[in-house]
């Protein structure tokens, strides 16, 4: 076993240029980190297909053939199946991401994705000197958001890079995200949400019939970003999170209202 390389120093203003964003899924670039995603190196997508919606998986390839950004990179691994089985009243965080309140197969599911993403960003995230990535809690409460930010969290000793979140928090997770308060550290300044950039990337996928979010969505106008100490801090200082309920329509896009009725059928 190779030793591990040296953790690299935080520094207070981050060369984006240099920087690697990791993703759960397509449109999730744009989601939470339009202010960024044209300024990073490389940008991983983890999942692909969806047992959940079969249909999906050529529509993200037609959506991400036609993507205007060429870090793009589509590790096009196999979705769990999972979301929305988590309790978020009472979340309880695992080794493998969070707990579901699900059978033993779904669980076993989400299980092997972690080992399976953590085996493939070992090898993509090697030389990586900053990472972005979706925070603790998931943003607005996605179990595979989660996972994805278990992974790179656990490979950051060994790797050594810099680990950046996004800021982005829901309501019916909040709980989740308070216990995180003590531990965040707000990166100097806010960047400005780049609606060229989400616009034309969000149509693509609303083209291809892919765009799992919200039509109507109305992104706020900055994104924080933000580290995560290993002690909490002594001081009542908090940073500022960017609440997903402020900027939601009422309602879902289609793709959204069909992937919460698969996921109906599927818990029987």
């Amino acid at each position: 076993m190779s030793a591990p390389r040296q953790l690299a120093v935080p520094h207070e203003v981050v060369d984006w240029s240099e920087a690697t964003l990791v993703v759960a899924h397509p449109d999730d670039e744009v989601i939470f980190f339009s202010s960024i995603v044209k300024r990073v190196k490389r940008v991983l997508v983890c999942f692909g297909d969806n047992p959940l919606s079969p249909e999906i998986h050529e529509r993200r390839r037609r959506a991400l053939s036609e993507h205007p950004l060429r870090s793009m990179h589509w590790l096009d691994l196999p979705e769990t199946g999972c979301v929305g089985t988590a309790n978020w009243s009472k979340p309880v965080e695992t080794k493998v991401g969070v707990r579901l309140v699900a059978g033993p197969r779904l669980r076993a599911v989400y299980a092997q994705s972690y080992h399976r993403l953590l085996d493939r960003l070992r090898d993509e995230l090697a030389e990586a000197t900053a990472v972005v990535t979706h925070n603790p809690w998931g943003e607005y409460g996605h179990e595979e958001h989660v996972q994805v930010c278990r992974v790179v969290r656990d490979l950051k000793p060994d790797l050594g890079f810099d680990l950046i979140h996004d800021d982005y928090c829901g309501t019916h997770n909040i709980k989740m995200a308070l216990r995180y308060a003590g531990r965040l550290d707000e990166l100097p300044g806010r960047f400005c949400t780049d609606m060229g950039i989400a616009n034309e990337v969000s149509e693509a996928y609303k083209r291809n019939r892919c765009w799992t979010w919200f039509d109507g969505y109305r992104w706020p106008t900055h994104e924080g970003f933000l580290r995560l100490r290993d002690v909490p801090r002594t001081t009542s200082r908090t940073a500022r999170l960017n609440v997903i309920g402020d900027c939601l329509p009422r309602r879902p896009t289609a793709p959204f209202v069909r992937l919460l009725a698969g996921l109906s059928r599927l818990r029987g």
